[in-house]
């Protein structure tokens, strides 16, 4: 399973913090991922589209 969102809460991946998330978030922040990933991979087909390039930088 690629999106185990209960060991993700348990390993503190950010933003989750188990203070503050609990397992019955999971389909609203499945959602979320899901919106901001679709919108990173929408920009990078523009931009191929485009002809240009851009550098990924994860800190």
């Amino acid at each position: 399973m690629r999106y185990d969102f209960p060991t993700m809460i348990k390993d503190e991946v950010y933003p989750l913090e188990p203070d503050i998330v609990s397992v019955e978030d999971e389909d609203e922040f499945f959602a979320y991922i899901l919106q901001h990933f679709n919108e990173i991979r929408r920009f990078y087909s523009q931009t191929v589209a485009e002809g240009m390039g851009l550098i990924f930088y994860i800190f």
